[in-house]
This record gives C-alpha cells, structure tokens and sequence, in this order.
C-alpha cells in the first residue's frame, strides 16, 4: 500500500517471522512501514520496482 498523503510512506503486508512479530496471536500476518518517504505515488511505485528483488528477499509478503 502507498499512502495517499505527501510523504508517501510504502507499508507492506508481511507475514509474521521470529524477528517481525506482535503480540496478535489471531494474525499470522502484519502491517510494516519502510523507512522509504516519496513526495510523488509515482517516485514510491518506481522504488518498489526497483527495489521489489531485495524487499522480497528480506520480507515474506502476505498475498491473503
């Protein structure tokens, strides 16, 4: 998800590992926020393509 509002702040839906974890017992998933600001939705979009090999090497991506 980019958000709608400058910065454009990229969050991701990540399943839960022994690192990314809360205590919601009921989710195997979780929201995350890259550190990663755009001032446009097009400058967040082309860093997610560029960067999308690294970003899902690092995080499970949840596709539910």
């Amino acid at each position: 998800m980019i958000g709608d509002k400058e910065p454009h702040k990229i969050k991701l839906k990540v399943v839960k590992t022994d690192i990314i974890k809360d205590d919601n017992t009921n989710c195997d998933w979780k929201w995350i926020t890259l550190k990663k600001e755009s001032k446009t939705i097009d400058e967040a979009k082309e860093f997610l393509n560029v960067n999308f090999i690294s970003i899902n090497e690092k995080y499970k991506l949840s596709t539910e």
